[in-house]
């Protein structure tokens, strides 16, 4: 058997990290800020499935889990034992079913999506720790095709949980 398919993407991944110590701006008690940017930005996505048309191109683009924009975002503030954290999801707008002739149909699109999540650690001391927080805090949901896409079914959901290192 032979597979003459490919896919070929382009695009740009990027990454920002800034972290300082509250400590710097005259507040010794504020511990420490920890910033991050992860992002892609998917110039274009072709597949070419057809072996009997090697030429043949079924951009991917704007479908169901290749959005244009992807970006990830979190900000981390550390005072002494307790830690919170704010993380945040986005992805630009998405096809929500596969078109493969879009001069015959408008594909249904989704819109652009936030999802946030939010935490509190404690660490209790040296091989303790104590979190709590929720994921999906405004309960995004999932495409009206999908079960997980953007976000699984779960909705919002709340979470604690106990950590011992041995």
């Amino acid at each position: 058997q032979l597979n003459f398919a490919r896919t070929e993407t382009s695009g740009y991944d990027f990454t920002i990290n800034y972290g300082f110590d509250l400590a710097d701006l005259g507040r010794p008690a504020w511990g420490s800020l920890d910033l991050r940017l992860n992002g892609t930005y998917l110039e274009a996505s072709e597949n070419y499935p057809s072996l009997s048309d090697p030429d043949f191109v079924n951009p991917s683009l704007g479908q169901a889990s290749f959005p244009e924009w992807a970006l990830n975002a979190s900000a981390r503030w550390t005072i002494e034992a307790f830690t919170v954290y704010w993380s945040t999801t986005y992805q630009s707008e998405q096809s929500i079913v596969e078109i493969e002739d879009v001069d015959l149909y408008t594909p249904a699109y989704g819109d652009e999506v936030w999802i946030s999540d939010a935490s509190v650690r404690w660490e209790m001391d040296d091989n303790t720790s104590l979190s709590f927080g929720v994921n999906n805090l405004f309960e995004e949901r999932p495409f009206i095709n999908s079960v997980a896409t953007p976000v699984s079914s779960a909705g919002r959901y709340f979470f604690a949980r106990v950590t011992g290192r041995f």
